[in-house]
């Protein structure tokens, strides 16, 4: 480059020299030499920046972990290079390079080379994003042994992060339960929270241990079968469509284990007296048929010699656009319905409504948290939701509405409870009924509840698919409930579960009805009742894999029924019509 530029010089002197002439060469030379002076130390000066600058290995980017970057000089000669991380431009006096640097937070990386002669090249500048996970969650009760259920809050540490749970010791995952309001912790159980923020970083797990130790034990049993009467069920379990959503009021559709025997269903084993054995006599008795088990519910109402005060056909569901409609499966079933009421004029029908939602590729989402906070953060969006509830019922001929809103989170209570009140009023004047079905850790305590409607809140799933086997309420539980409906305005029903869960060793659960789980129950030889629920609970062996079962007959039935009257509430609920047992009919009938 020097040499390029000493000719460059010499020519321009020569041209100057051959148009000048010698004589005028001279006063012409010394005229302009200070002007080359300058123009030559210009040059030269220029060419200390000719050096090209460093690389990187590592692009610039975003990463989710800590990176090593290396730098490199581009020519063959004796430089050192130079860096800095905060943005700055490095000098000679910036920290020397020397080694690989490992980046573990976000930066902006600098650096140049410069040679002996203090020659400085270019600058590398690279932007590197280091993402870090979110911190661990924060659990608001502590591990350790209680001797009454917990109400568990979760806290993010980290803003703008979604929090997983599992409750049965398993590491959570985005497939598992998505934190919204208190958990409920009634029996002994490991929880599991993960933080998982928008670019997927997953923060590290809390995990807090509970033991919960009732003053009475959850399951003592008291007396062996002394005998299994046969009778058969008016009709067997029907599985649940495989693109319908697998619960309602916050319980599956019942199908039986694929390990269930062809034999024919036998009676459930009796036992030793329950603790609550008055005679029943509730003020009012509702029970649900299920658009999956549609016709196996029907077949329960025929057989019932009376007839509930009312039934409600579950459920109208949401599609992609946040409209209700009916699954493919319930347009029969208000025909069905109304054919049943028409023998029995008394009987009314209500059209259930639940969160649950269908995605336009049939993708079911089960409680949809989100599909409420859009439906009730705004009067126009209440408004529009109450219009389309309206349009629909108009189309069936019901009696009334019951609506089963799941998983409400505590941003949108206030607004649920004002939609509650607009449609209540617009039911009324049109001379139709109203039912608010909620479970019983949602925060009806926080108020706003019109007086209209009737409330019914679930008295049930307190061992469920997600924990350890037990029976899906006891009579602690029960009493648990009750206290917490007294803040409810107006009439109210304790809604009860028939039937019960087949869990397995290698972490399966399925819902069985009460036919499928006393058709199960031939297959053991230890089942026994429990004394502090009236659940009977047994275990058997399918491969090599141990079942065990607890579910409801009729004697639990009726003593959750009786210790709900004691307590105040004499209205029922029943989840659900379809493959109950005929005592149990037999004994829903005797309450009309």
């Amino acid at each position: 480059m020097k040499s390029k530029f000493f000719v460059s010089i010499s020519l321009s002197i020569l041209l100057i020299f051959t148009f000048c002439g010698q004589t005028a060469f001279a006063s012409t030379f010394s005229a302009t030499q200070g002007y080359i002076r300058k123009y030559i130390s210009q040059q030269l000066n220029s060419q200390k920046s000719v050096l090209p600058a460093p690389t990187a290995n590592v692009y610039s980017g975003t990463y989710k972990s800590s990176v090593v970057v290396k730098l490199s000089d581009t020519v063959e000669q004796n430089v050192t290079l130079y860096y800095t991380l905060d943005g700055t431009t490095p000098t000679i006096g910036s920290k020397i390079y020397s080694k690989p640097i490992t980046l573990t937070a976000s930066c902006n990386l600098k650096a140049i080379a410069a040679d002996s002669t203090g020659t400085t090249s270019g600058v590398l500048s690279n932007t590197y994003t280091i993402l870090t996970p979110p911190l661990k969650p924060s659990v608001s009760v502590l591990g350790g042994t209680y001797t009454a259920a917990q109400q568990v809050v979760l806290t993010d540490l980290t803003p703008g992060v979604s929090m997983y749970y599992t409750l049965d010791g398993t590491t959570p995952t985005v497939k598992s339960l998505l934190y919204k309001t208190t958990i409920a912790v009634r029996n002994s159980l490991t929880l599991n929270v993960i933080a998982i923020d928008k670019n997927g970083m997953v923060s590290e797990i809390s995990k807090v241990s509970y033991t919960i130790n009732s003053p009475l034990p959850k399951a003592v049993p008291t007396a062996t079968p002394t005998a299994t009467p046969t009778a058969a069920p008016t009709a067997a379990p029907t599985a649940a469509p495989t693109a319908a959503p697998t619960a309602a009021p916050t319980a599956a559709p019942t199908a039986a284990p694929t390990a269930a025997p062809t034999v024919s269903p036998t009676a459930a084993p009796t036992a030793a007296p329950l603790p609550s054995t008055a005679p029943i006599s509730p003020s009012a008795l509702s029970v649900w048929v299920a658009y999956w088990d549609g016709q196996s519910g029907i077949n329960d109402l025929n057989a019932m010699a009376q007839k509930p005060d009312s039934i409600e056909l579950f459920g109208a569901s949401f599609n992609s656009e946040d409209k209700l409609f009916l699954p493919d499966e319930m347009q029969t079933l208000p025909a069905a319905a109304k054919a049943v009421q028409s023998a029995y004029p008394g009987m009314q029908v209500y059209l259930t409504i639940v969160n649950d939602r269908q995605d336009a590729n049939g993708n079911w989402t089960e409680k949809d948290s989100g599909l409420l906070d859009r439906m009730m953060q705004s009067d126009a969006s209440r408004t529009s939701h109450v219009n389309d509830i309206l349009n629909m019922v108009s189309q069936g001929n019901y009696n009334g509405v019951e609506i089963d809103y799941e998983k409400i989170s505590d941003g949108s209570w206030n607004g649920f409870a004002e939609f509650c009140t607009q449609l209540y009023n617009a039911l009324k004047a049109k001379g139709l009924g109203m039912r608010v079905c909620l479970e019983e850790y949602a925060p009806f305590s926080k108020g706003g509840l019109p007086t209209g409607p009737e409330y019914s809140v679930m008295a049930y799933d307190l061992y469920w698919q997600g924990s350890a086997p037990g029976p899906k309420a006891d009579y602690a539980f029960i009493k648990e409930v009750a206290q917490k409906m007294t803040v409810l305005p107006g009439n109210k029903r304790m809604a009860f579960a028939a039937g019960g869960y087949d869990w397995t060793t290698n972490g399966g659960c399925v819902e069985v009805t009460e036919s499928a789980a006393a058709n199960l129950a031939q297959k053991s030889t230890n089942v026994q009742r429990d004394s502090q629920s009236g659940d009977l609970h047994f275990t058997y062996q399918v491969n090599g894999i141990t079942h065990t079962v607890w579910y409801a007959d009729a004697q639990t039935l009726k003593s959750w029924f009786n210790q709900s009257r004691s307590l105040g509430i004499s209205n029922i609920a029943l989840w659900k019509m379809g493959g109950n047992m005929p005592d149990t009919l037999q004994m829903l009938s005797g309450l009309r």
